[in-house]
């Protein structure tokens, strides 16, 4: 978000070959949520790719509580500490719309995404135009910017800068990454919970690539030249979900 709010940490592990993980399907999965967080956001001005890797966190956030509960036997007064996790989560609202999203993904079909653009038309300093246009899905950068030009013949000089944003229909109030990194913040503190109760401080599970690091805006953001020359893409910049 660009006002810079971060969520608490969530459990990143270390390595120590005194301990064992109690719940190591669950933590893995996680992780894989980790990298696949990194992925969308990587991909997010490339509808498609963006699209597989949304999916498959999606699922894999929803699969972290299923591997959970699939230990429930083996772990340490499970039903007082995720019992209480659960009460604490069951009426949030991204919450909810996680569990929706897994299940519409694994039965019906895609998410029914929403794009925006801040499109924003600077011809100098001083002079400068911004409007926000709902852009088609399935849309690249490159696509939109062609048609936004395409509506301005007589334009010859300028500097164009696309911000896209992407919402589901069923959560429009929230961006897709902020959501999703949302959910894995809950997520990461009920595994947390899971190694306390099994008394493991320090887990033996080694981190993953790529590491945490430091985001900004939330919105990805191309910069072009509008002298009928193809704009170049940079990469979006995002919230890490594990900071």
């Amino acid at each position: 978000m660009r006002d810079g709010t971060a969520l608490p940490s969530a459990y990143c592990c270390s390595m120590s070959p005194s301990s064992t993980c109690p719940v190591p399907s669950a933590h893995r999965r996680l992780m894989d949520c980790h990298v696949h967080w990194h992925a969308a956001a990587d991909a997010y001005m490339e509808p498609e790719t963006f699209r597989l890797n949304l999916n498959s966190l999606i699922q894999g956030l929803r699969n972290v509580t299923f591997l959970l509960q699939s230990q429930k036997r083996d772990l340490p007064s499970f039903e007082n500490w995720y019992g209480a996790w659960q009460r604490a989560v069951k009426d949030d609202l991204v919450m909810r719309w996680a569990v929706s999203a897994r299940n519409r993904i694994v039965k019906q079909s895609d998410l029914e995404m929403h794009s925006t653009a801040l499109v924003r038309l600077s011809f100098d300093w001083l002079n400068e135009v911004e409007e926000i246009v709902e852009v088609p899905p399935h849309y690249t950068t490159h696509r939109t910017i062609a048609g936004l030009l395409s509506a301005i013949p007589d334009l010859t000089e300028g500097v164009v800068t696309i911000e896209r944003r992407w919402v589901d229909v069923e959560l429009p109030s929230r961006e897709l990454l902020d959501a999703t990194r949302f959910v894995y913040g809950c997520l990461a503190r009920v595994v947390k919970l899971a190694h306390g109760a099994a008394g493991i401080a320090v887990c033996d599970l080694a981190t993953r690539k790529p590491e945490c690091r430091a985001g900004a805006a939330r919105v990805a953001t191309v910069h072009g030249p509008v002298r009928r020359r193809p704009a170049l893409a940079r990469r979006p910049r995002h919230h890490d979900p594990a900071n």
